[in-house]
């Protein structure tokens, strides 16, 4: 019984000491002469490397603009050059237009000349139908005596020279009238219905051919004459 109460001090003693720290191995260095670690960056998280809506919807805006801009100046440029070729086709047109008026115009002249030279034929033949009664009963020739000698009132009338077959209505003419004394002359080559009077100045050609003649060159020239270049009334 003795052994165990003995025992019991010493081991309230030893359990009364501090247990003795393990010797350190190596000595712990100052913080200043430790060397510099790099750190690795962080990697970016799945939310950073995504773009923002804000981000989206710039780029967005930025690529309708720029669909905006081009669809504008195609659209400008299409409209430049649609202009300029409708222009060059107005002026390619005129020209043909042009073209073909002036060659209507010069076979609408040369028709017309061609209708006014049938006309006046048509006119003169017309005169000489109507004339040819006249001719006949002797009051062509009584007329062409009478405007004779009204033309040649200021000049003395020396004879009168007409066809044969007109000497009978030619002195029914003059008997009563101031020239019944005047020389009568037959003349077979004259046509019939007219006359040439002789006078001191000289002659006048009366006949019914040559008064046609001035007929139809009077004819010609109102006919050649531009509208509204006539004398005025």
């Amino acid at each position: 019984m003795s052994d165990p109460i003995l025992r019991a001090p010493a081991l309230s003693a030893q359990a009364k000491r501090p247990a003795a720290r393990p010797a350190l191995r190596h000595e712990a260095r100052p913080a200043a002469a430790r060397p510099a670690v790099a750190e690795a960056p962080a990697a970016p998280s799945a939310a950073a490397a995504q773009p923002g809506p804000r981000l989206e919807q710039d780029f967005t805006a930025l690529r309708e603009a720029a669909r905006r801009q081009g669809h504008d100046e195609g659209l400008a440029r299409g409209l430049a050059e649609g202009r300029a070729a409708a222009k060059e086709e107005a002026a390619r047109q005129a020209c043909e237009l042009a073209a073909l008026l002036a060659g209507l115009r010069a076979q609408g002249d040369a028709q017309i000349a061609g209708l006014e030279g049938v006309l006046l034929q048509s006119v003169m033949a017309a005169c000489r139908r109507l004339l040819g009664p006249a001719v006949d009963d002797g009051r062509a020739v009584q007329s062409a005596v009478r405007a004779a000698l009204a033309a040649a009132r200021q000049e003395e009338v020396l004879a009168l020279r007409l066809h044969p077959d007109d000497l009978p209505a030619a002195r029914a003419a003059l008997a009563s009238g101031p020239h019944a004394a005047l020389q009568l002359q037959p003349d077979a080559d004259l046509p019939r219905g007219g006359c040439v009077l002789a006078f001191t100045g000289g002659s006048l050609d009366a006949r019914l051919d040559t008064q046609m003649r001035r007929l139809g060159a009077a004819l010609a020239g109102e006919l050649a004459e531009p509208p509204g270049t006539g004398p005025a009334p």
